[in-house]
């Protein structure tokens, strides 16, 4: 990929992505979901004609997990959610890795929805960043942050100002309906007063997006922070 690596180092990586796809059935899901999380973290699933051995180990590991994603930790599921997305588009959206993607990404925020009580708010936060981060057009993907949305909502002290605006962001960007977020958007703005919460700079932005689709049900003078 666009990095500062010897070219020897990545020709390695690749020879152990290229062995590891041969060796897939003897991987635990844990296992599949690391090297997955590992290829995506060194920035290995660039474009096919550099990248093919690490994008045919993720290909193959996402059609082997989809249709036993019950058997995967919640965590595993949200590494391997977030290696996925991070491969490059192809040119033709049909073609068979992107179909892959497309099968893996519904059916990973349909088990997220399922077990949502086993998910720790860092794995729910990870899954709906991933399901926004590329326009997959997957309808699992708004029911997943809807009902996340509802779930978040009284529960916003438990969550890092991070947590709280990443699912609030992501439920955004998927299109989550107003009336479903507006009891999460009230809850971080009710945050952030209670707990005098400093944004930075990325924070102030993703607020300000969340704001922009969803206000709060308050007055801005009562909740807003002066940088508003």
């Amino acid at each position: 990929g666009g990095n500062a690596r010897p070219e020897k180092v990545d020709s390695l990586l690749f020879g152990l992505a290229a062995e590891a796809t041969q060796r897939l059935p003897e991987f635990s899901p844990q296992g599949i979901s690391n090297i997955a999380w590992a290829l995506a973290t060194l920035d290995l699933l660039g474009p096919q004609h550099v990248c093919a051995p690490a994008r045919e180990f993720l290909t193959e590991a996402m059609a082997a997990a989809t249709p036993c994603l019950a058997m995967y930790a919640p965590q595993a599921v949200a590494n391997l959610l977030w290696a996925a997305v991070r491969l490059d588009p192809p040119d033709d959206a049909s073609t068979s890795p992107f179909a892959t993607l497309q099968y893996f990404a519904a059916a990973a925020a349909k088990d997220a929805t399922l077990r949502m009580l086993e998910f720790t708010w860092r794995d729910l936060a990870g899954v709906s960043v991933a399901l926004a981060h590329r326009s997959l057009q997957v309808p699992e993907a708004l029911t997943f942050a809807t009902l996340l949305v509802g779930h978040a909502a009284s529960r916003c002290a438990e969550l890092t100002p991070q947590m709280m605006l990443n699912i609030a962001q992501s439920a955004t960007r998927l299109g989550v309906p107003v009336a479903a977020m507006q009891a999460m958007v009230d809850g971080i703005a009710a945050c952030i007063a209670a707990r005098q919460l400093q944004f930075n700079e990325v924070d102030q932005r993703q607020w300000r997006e969340v704001q922009s689709w969803c206000a709060p049900r308050v007055a801005d003078s009562v909740f807003a922070p002066a940088w508003l």
